[in-house]
């Protein structure tokens, strides 16, 4: 599933996507993957695609929904997520991460 933003102009400004599987961790699922909101628009743009993702995963039945990211752990915490565990993919720090989709 994919999630886009859009301004009250009409651009696109952010995006993010609901995946199956993801680079690490095949058993679980769905993950939230690809966020990228462009750095001069970083006003709250990817907490809200984040949000909206956990959202749409309750919508279509998924109890929790996961991430991994390698620099933006403190940003997801800040909305609920819990780090399930540090680990490296090819070299590179990254923290997983698992939110619950009910309120």
């Amino acid at each position: 599933m994919a999630l886009v933003a859009i301004s009250e102009q009409g651009e696109l400004v952010g995006s993010a996507s609901i995946l199956k599987t993801t680079l690490t961790h095949a058993h679980l699922t769905p993950w939230l993957s690809s966020v990228f909101v462009p750095t001069e628009l970083r006003k709250g743009i990817a907490s809200a695609l984040s949000l909206r993702a956990i959202r749409e995963s309750a919508r279509i039945g998924f109890e929790t929904l996961y991430l991994f990211t390698p620099h933006n752990e403190s940003l997801y915490a800040r909305l609920g997520w819990q780090t399930l565990e540090r680990s490296l993919h090819n070299g590179l720090p990254i923290s997983i991460m698992a939110r619950p989709t009910a309120a």
